[in-house]
């Protein structure tokens, strides 16, 4: 899809040719947010250097199993290393910076400022790219920050030293969703998930003796899940950016917080109040917005 259909209204047969790549970053962000449950539980007893270590070698995983299994092991090849190492790196700083978050706020808070990414995306797409979102999409995305404040109301406690990782994490991982589409026409949706999870596995690995502690079996088990989920969504979410511009993909991480609010009830006891069911309501119908301008 050309950058040019990005600033054409969705109708017909262009909207079922983004039915797709949406779907899948819905999916995408469901297992995303599993794996920040599980990160945040393992964040009590494991310092983030280790959980990402841990969790990227795990998440090389589905890549490589993906590869295998469609007899095609040439799919987790680069042909633009430089890109993929630059996104790995920046996914490096951002995982890290985001289990940091995780581990110093709760993960409400810390969705509430990592939702500035779309944002992010959006505003990078356009020089790097040559997207163009057009004004109502940039509405819709805005809405849907707006929307997350709405929910959460953050308070002057959030903004210390959590809140400014949140922030690393949304700039490093929203400049890696963009060369994710840059370099989409070059490199399968393997080799992206391949790449980015054996980056951060190596980097970490670096200072990994500093912080090292022995986990137990059912860690161990947390650690894989949290990769399997983790390689699953970096593999999926790449692919929905090979489909469909940017500005239509990256609204619908404001997904996330309806997923979070039902795992922060189910798994934390944490009761979602009126005004976080209504900015539920317009997260989603910013994101459903994108499909009709």
């Amino acid at each position: 899809m050309s950058s040019t259909t990005s600033i054409l209204p969705i109708g017909g047969q262009q909207r079922a040719t983004v039915l797709r790549p949406i779907l899948l970053t819905l999916f995408a962000y469901a297992s995303f947010t599993t794996m920040d449950t599980l990160v945040k539980l393992l964040s009590a007893r494991f310092h983030p250097v280790q959980i990402a270590c841990l969790v990227a070698a795990a998440g090389l995983l589905p890549p490589v199993l993906s590869a295998l299994l469609r007899r095609e092991p040439k799919r987790l090849e680069s042909r633009a290393p430089g890109l993929q190492l630059l996104r790995g790196l920046l996914m490096l700083v951002g995982g890290i910076a985001a289990f940091m978050a995780y581990a110093l706020l709760p993960l409400a808070d810390a969705y509430t400022i990592a939702f500035t990414q779309p944002l992010i995306v959006i505003a990078f797409s356009v020089p790097l790219l040559g997207e163009r979102p057009g004004w109502r999409r940039w509405a819709a995305v805005v809405a849907g920050f707006l929307g997350v404040l709405v929910m959460l109301r953050p308070g002057a406690g959030v903004f210390g030293a959590g809140a400014l990782a949140a922030m690393v994490n949304a700039i490093g991982n929203g400049l890696a969703l963009v060369l994710i589409r840059r370099a989409a026409a070059r490199d399968a949706a393997e080799a992206f998930a391949f790449w980015g999870n054996a980056v951060i596995a190596a980097g970490s690995a670096l200072a990994l003796p500093w912080f090292w502690t022995t986990p137990s079996g059912l860690d161990l088990g947390l650690f894989l899940l949290a990769g399997l989920c983790s390689g699953t969504s970096f593999l999926v979410l790449a692919t929905a950016y090979r489909l469909a511009p940017a500005a239509i993909v990256a609204p619908f991480q404001y997904s996330q917080m309806p997923y979070a609010i039902l795992i922060g009830l189910l798994v934390f006891g944490d009761r979602p109040d009126p005004l976080a069911l209504l900015g539920a309501v317009i997260v989603i119908a910013s994101g459903l917005y994108v499909l009709l301008v």
